[in-house]
């Protein structure tokens, strides 16, 4: 690790140190929504746009942490071309979720990133005509200028939102049922971050005095919108949020006993590290299968006790069937007894005229 990197990681602010935590994350959490199903191209996507998010979040800590450095010529060019690319990543995955996981041709794809690779290639061989660092003569920090492009550069980020969102809109008017709910969720989660985003990443350097303050409440917004993007993804799909829970929750910690391992003072503090970081390894992969085994369980129980009571329901309707039946039964089989024992009254009174002993007792 530079020097000048040591340098740019102390000078990260506690709002920059959120913005790569969040981002490191959503990438986690966006990896394990694909984890569930590697099959789904909206998932694979969505994973796509969550890594896409963590390197502009890396990106942004680098910048801001360079602000007052001869490294932040490299940050802001940087940081415009990463966040460049956020938005078409975010347009594949609502296009892929809103026409229900349609291919995408490599020619299409191509074309569709054509933009953007011309945007890189003027950040980084034509300074200055999307955006630059002026430095302030006698003062410690400079500003942000924005040169001829910048209008092409905002046009090309705000299209692909537009469309998008206009993707869902879509998608929303043709669906019914839960999936509407969860897609009205979805389009109102992305409509807000999208103009979050714009107004505090894209703008907010512009026509604010320091606004290059702000812009990690565009990725704020970003950040949030992965997890409920998650939350609508995972009841869509009739996922169950607690095995992603306790994935993610698993990844972490393991993730956090790793980086330890990194920081070991000797050798025998290494081996120690080590050991704890293979129990909580081959611990946390039970806890996961029994978290799984008990989903299972449950939901053999559910089925079980629904299959209970389609029986028992059914069983209700066969004996009011059965009820009406014997009444119905009853009613014919009396008629004809009823007659029967008219006419035998009649005749044993003689009402026919007199009969004779033999036939009055068979009566």
């Amino acid at each position: 690790m530079s020097v000048a990197l040591l340098d740019v990681i102390n000078s990260l602010s506690f709002a920059s140190w959120g913005v790569v935590v969040g981002s490191l994350f959503t990438a986690l959490l966006s990896g394990f929504v694909y984890w569930q199903d590697l099959t789904k191209r909206s998932s694979k996507f969505f994973f796509l746009f969550g890594l896409v998010n963590l390197v502009w979040g890396l990106v942004y800590a680098y910048f801001e942490g360079s602000f007052a450095t001869s490294g932040v010529h490299a940050g802001i060019t940087m940081l415009y071309a990463t966040a460049a690319v956020v938005p078409p990543f975010l347009f594949l995955f609502l296009y892929v979720f809103s026409v229900e996981d349609s291919k995408l041709s490599k020619w299409k794809l191509s074309a569709f990133f054509l933009p953007y690779f011309a945007i890189v290639v003027i950040l980084f061989f034509y300074p200055g005509f999307i955006v630059s660092y002026q430095e302030a003569v006698g003062e410690t920090l400079g500003k942000m200028v924005f040169g001829k492009g910048f209008p092409i550069y905002a046009f090309y980020i705000i299209a692909f939102l537009f469309v998008g969102v206009g993707l869902l809109v879509k998608k929303y008017r043709e669906s019914g049922g839960i999936f509407k709910t969860a897609i009205r969720g979805l389009l109102l989660a992305v409509s807000v971050a999208s103009v979050t985003a714009v107004l505090m990443s894209l703008f907010s350097p512009i026509f604010v005095s320091g606004g290059h303050d702000l812009v990690w409440i565009g990725h704020l917004a970003v950040i949030l919108l992965i997890p409920l993007t998650t939350y609508i993804l995972v009841k869509y799909n009739f996922w169950n949020i607690k095995i992603i829970a306790t994935e993610l929750f698993v990844t972490i910690v393991v993730l956090v006993l790793i980086t330890e391992l990194f920081l070991a003072s000797s050798l025998l503090d290494l081996f120690l590290k080590t050991i704890i970081a293979l129990l909580v390894i081959f611990s946390s992969s039970f806890l996961v299968g029994s978290v799984k085994r008990e989903i299972r369980s449950k939901g053999r129980t559910v089925r079980l006790s629904q299959d209970l009571d389609t029986i028992s329901k059914r069983l209700k309707i066969l004996d009011k069937k059965k009820s009406e039946f014997l009444s119905i039964a009853s009613h014919h089989l009396r008629d004809p007894l009823t007659a029967i024992k008219g006419y035998a009254s009649m005749l044993y009174e003689g009402s026919f005229g007199d009969l004779s002993r033999p036939v009055l007792e068979a009566i």
